[in-house]
């Protein structure tokens, strides 16, 4: 995929080295705190379908050392403030990631980058749907993920249900929220 210029950042192809440096600044403890606010409840049900968790465990480890991996850097002048990641899943499906540093959150970016990003693939047709999946806590990510038009799916368990959400963005409904 080429370069993508916007208002104010420049989008494109990105060494994995580069996200996992980012991804690492970002990521600290978000697991942790995670967890931590799930309720008993939440962490009885969690633990009484070890099936469930087993096969989402082995899912984030296929995607985790997946080689069929595209990421996107977003240059804001000479900072990088974020990025994309497009990988392959088990199904095939390609699944979205996007991470945006702290100090850039909350002011468009992370919009402006996806947006720019999706709209180009869909153009090409690179892709006719992509999935996006969010922890239920992250309220900016699934604020986002809407606002695209991206569409909710049903769980598959009642643990996915409590760990993750799972969003549908179609090249039919992308953006309809964010034109409005």
């Amino acid at each position: 995929m080429k370069r993508i210029k916007t208002k104010r950042l420049v989008i494109e192809p990105t060494e994995i080295g580069i996200v996992e440096k980012i991804s690492a600044q970002i990521n600290d403890n978000v697991a942790d705190n995670f967890l931590k606010s799930l309720s008993d409840e939440e962490m009885k049900v969690v633990f009484s379908d070890m099936e469930a968790v087993k096969n989402i465990l082995l899912e984030l480890e296929y995607k985790r050392v997946s080689p069929d991996v595209m990421a996107f850097g977003a240059w804001y002048g000479e900072k990088i403030v974020g990025y994309v990641t497009i990988l392959r899943c088990i199904d095939n499906i390609p699944e979205i990631q996007i991470e945006i540093l702290g100090e850039y959150q909350h002011r468009g970016f992370g919009f402006e980058l996806l947006f720019n990003l999706l709209k180009e693939m869909f153009v090409a047709e690179q892709a006719k749907y992509l999935r996006y999946v969010v922890v239920p806590t992250n309220k900016a990510s699934i604020a986002l993920v809407e606002k695209l038009g991206g569409e909710l799916q049903p769980p598959k368990s009642e643990v996915e249900k409590i760990l993750f959400r799972t969003y549908w963005i179609t090249r039919e409904h992308f953006g309809e929220k964010a034109e409005r």
